[in-house]
């Protein structure tokens, strides 16, 4: 018996292609990054029989959830920026005289005007990184801010956990957020004690990649610090022994 013979197959060729081509019509509309859009396509016009089933066990976008607190977020975001905005407006419109035309780009940019009365310092190694994050921490009064990619349970790591415990004992608020991906090696034990010191403890995504549907890419790579508002870190260096 041939290959024509079989009754069904030419109607399982018809729904293989037929489904290729609402597959090729999703990724049309849908699809941002045009390497992925080609190889998918392509993919499932040579082989659809094979790609078909790995688009719609691979290749989906299933973002709303993502979308939607994204929107969210943004929207307060923007809410906070408009009611700074109008908080500081007669003390930017003073300091956008002292600057030319082409910096106020930057102002548009961040929603952030120029201020004055502060200053921006250069830290050139992670050794005068973490002396200085070290030391503001050690001076909070009333809140630290935390959010890194990566956080190690090594020297730098128990340190930064040491000094937080014993700032929480004074009385000064912690919130503390990490990547959950980035800082997949970081003991269980070492966020539940600053939890249980009274920190406020997040991660970024919840390590699950069945529900991530391998977007692994959608981290959180911002290492920030900030003590009282008076005093902020911003760079490329993570909490660990590493970056010494």
């Amino acid at each position: 018996m041939s290959i024509a013979d079989v009754p069904w197959l030419p109607l399982a060729l018809a729904l293989i292609y037929l489904a290729a081509a609402a597959c090729i019509y999703r990724i049309l509309m849908t699809y941002r990054v045009a390497q992925g859009a080609i190889a998918w396509i392509l993919a499932l016009i040579g082989l659809p029989y094979i790609a078909v089933p790995m688009f719609l066990l691979f290749g989906r976008n299933r973002f709303g959830g993502y979308i939607r607190a994204r929107r969210t977020g943004d929207a307060a975001l923007t809410e906070l920026l408009n009611h700074f905005e109008r908080q500081t407006a007669a003390i930017s419109k003073r300091a956008d005289e002292h600057f030319p035309d082409e910096l106020q780009v930057l102002c548009k940019l961040g929603r952030q005007p120029f201020t004055t009365g502060n200053r921006c310092d250069l830290l050139k190694n992670g050794e005068a990184t973490f002396e200085a994050l070290f030391d503001a921490m050690e001076n909070a009064r009333h809140y630290i801010l935390l959010e890194f990619y990566i956080v190690r349970s090594d020297k730098v790591g128990q340190r930064i956990k040491s000094i937080l415990k014993r700032k929480l004992a004074q009385g000064v608020q912690v919130w503390f957020l990490y990547d959950d991906i980035g800082s997949v090696w970081l003991p269980r034990k070492y966020l539940r004690e600053l939890a249980a010191a009274g920190a406020k403890v997040a991660s970024f995504g919840d390590g699950n990649f069945r529900r991530m549907r391998l977007q692994v890419n959608f981290r959180n790579h911002r290492k920030l610090l900030v003590c009282d508002g008076d005093v902020g870190f911003v760079g490329g260096i993570n909490l660990g022994d590493e970056y010494l």
